[in-house]
């Protein structure tokens, strides 16, 4: 007899969802309670809501991208999650839209990038590796963030940190630099992917 097809259920969302969504909604519900993070923060509080909600969803992507972005399901429901949460923090923030979509849009294309790092992630050691990679690389952003403040040094750097090219773009909406760097390493993911399955069916 021939063997049954193995099928395995996908793993449930509600784990990483939790993860993804607790923080932002922390961060916006911190704002429209006026919580003071910092005394030379800018009053009132709630004008930081879109910078902490964008922020909050760069750090948890690049910590956790192998559980949020286990599948295209899973990836989709992230980003569906994240939507509502770039409307209210715009809403609150007193922000226009054009400002909300071009950070919104570098967070997505992250994710669509991320996601297809994913795929090249075939056992829990290339996970760790890929997340320890990223870890580093987000903690860049705030040295460089540090050394622009005080010295002035590496102005031109910032597109290369996730964390600080989300937040330049939440002050020139129109920028097109922090972008390339999310497009590229989905390229370049998308086609190490393709690659791989190609010689896998032949």
């Amino acid at each position: 007899m021939p063997r049954a097809a193995s099928h395995f259920p996908p793993p449930p969302l509600t784990g990483p969802l939790v993860l993804w969504l607790l923080p932002q909604l922390l961060m916006l519900g911190a704002c429209a309670a006026g919580f003071l993070f910092s005394r030379a923060q800018p009053q009132p509080a709630d004008r930081l809501a879109l910078h902490l909600v964008i922020s909050a969803q760069v750090i948890v992507l690049f910590l956790l991208f192998p559980m949020l972005l286990e599948s295209g399901r899973s990836a989709a429901v992230i980003f569906a999650g994240a939507s509502p949460f770039w409307v209210a923090a715009m809403i609150l923030s007193g922000l226009g839209w054009s400002t909300m979509l071009s950070a919104a849009g570098y967070v997505l294309l992250w994710l669509i990038a991320l996601h297809l790092v994913k795929l090249n992630l075939k056992t829990p050691a290339a996970q760790l590796h890929a997340c320890t990679i990223t870890s580093t690389w987000l903690g860049v952003g705030p040295l460089l963030w540090y050394l622009r403040t005080e010295s002035g040094f590496s102005a031109g750097l910032s597109v290369w940190s996730p964390l600080t090219a989300a937040l330049a773009l939440l002050n020139d909406p129109a920028q097109i630099a922090p972008f390339m760097i999310p497009l590229a390493v989905g390229l370049l993911a998308g086609l190490v992917f393709l690659i791989r399955r190609r010689a896998i069916v032949n």
